[in-house]
């Protein structure tokens, strides 16, 4: 009897030494599928990230360069400040004049765009 109960005891330790490696391949290919899965989830986001800084910067070129120096409104904005400290009613109506010139062109600009 005492033979029996030695042969099913290492028949248990045997089964349960076959289930700890499956649970420790099992573990390891979870980790793997959740990295296959996140994978092109982060290089999506990478993507996004990279076509989102190259359009900030075509906004920049555009907008900074192109209109804001290019048709001399920071030129305008100082002149503003400079009249807003000595007059502030004038400085304050230039203020107005040039919000709603920026305001103008650009919803002119996106305007044209998105039309087809």
């Amino acid at each position: 009897m005492l033979a029996d109960i030695d042969r099913r005891s290492k028949a248990v330790n045997e089964a349960q030494a076959k289930l700890d490696d499956e649970r420790e391949k099992l573990a390891d290919q979870e980790k793997k599928q959740f990295w296959r899965e996140l994978i092109p989830n982060l290089a999506g986001g990478v993507v996004s990230l990279f076509f989102a800084s190259m359009i900030l910067l075509l906004f920049k070129v555009l907008l900074w360069d192109g209109v804001w120096r290019g048709l001399g409104l920071n030129k305008l904005t100082d002149f503003v400040l400079t009249l807003a400290r000595s007059h502030p009613f004038g400085g304050s109506v230039l203020g107005l004049i040039l919000m709603l010139l920026v305001v103008g062109l650009s919803s002119l600009v996106f305007g044209r765009w998105s039309r087809p």
